[in-house]
């Protein structure tokens, strides 16, 4: 478990839409499913080899509260906001099967 002080960053939760224009193509919109508070990581050593086991380049590691309320459930088609950065999820774990907290291994995309 991850103390309830070390989720300190206030996050966005989006997934991308179906939308299509005219021609097929994807415009590039997101809809926000909620917002939580998160633990932020940078990766390094050998966690960074552990989380490329999930995505192949993996930058953080991303801590959330289970969120009832977020349907359908965290997954890699998502991707957290927090401010101005953007991070693609790559793998969600449901830490000890429960339901209390979520890791993600993620992918900054922006900054």
């Amino acid at each position: 478990m991850i103390a309830a002080g070390k989720l300190r960053h206030r996050v966005k939760i989006q997934e991308p839409t179906d939308d299509r224009d005219s021609f097929g193509r994807w415009p590039g919109t997101y809809l926000t499913h909620g917002y939580a508070w998160a633990s932020i990581e940078d990766l390094t050593g050998t966690q960074v080899e552990l989380a490329q086991q999930y995505i192949a380049d993996a930058t953080h590691r991303i801590f959330l509260r289970f969120q009832k309320r977020l349907k359908p459930e965290l997954n890699s088609k998502m991707r957290i906001i927090f401010g101005t950065r953007i991070f693609d999820i790559g793998h969600v774990r449901n830490i000890d099967q429960v339901n209390g907290l979520w890791s993600c291994e993620s992918r900054e995309v922006k900054s």
